[in-house]
């Protein structure tokens, strides 16, 4: 079992989940040495509107407004997802805490659909690539 992704729910109306994504894994946190802390997501209903986030690691103040606005516009993971983050910078570390939450959850088929082509395919190999990877270590 792999704990580097922990999910949590609240059964309530509307539901609330978290995932947890772990800082360590954020590649300009790795090239500045400060792997300490993880982004923790916090989403509501079935649209997975984020609703709250808990960040703890370097540079987190930074990705604050980001958050802010997607929680004031009531948006969901997609918006992080289909957002273009400069990289490395801390801020990808939100990016991918949201693709890895999408593609644990039913949206990862809306995902997918709205990807082109090629972007599907690539997509779809970095799932495999990642479970092949997971199962070698397990």
């Amino acid at each position: 079992m792999s704990y580097r992704v922990i999910p949590w729910v609240t059964f309530a109306d509307p539901e609330v989940a978290a995932v947890r994504f772990p800082w360590r894994e954020v590649d300009r946190a790795q090239t500045d040495g400060v792997t300490k802390g993880f982004i923790k997501l916090v989403l509501a209903g079935k649209s997975e509107r984020l609703v709250g986030a808990h960040l703890i690691g370097a540079g987190v103040g930074e990705l604050l407004p980001e958050l802010a606005m997607l929680m004031r516009q009531r948006k969901g993971l997609d918006a992080i997802v289909y957002t273009i983050h400069a990289y490395p910078t801390f801020a990808i570390g939100l990016q991918q805490a949201a693709f890895r939450s999408m593609r644990t959850s039913d949206s990862w088929r809306y995902l997918i659909k709205g990807l082109s082509p090629l972007l599907r395919a690539l997509a779809l190999c970095f799932k495999q690539y990642e479970t092949s990877i997971r199962e070698a270590f397990a």
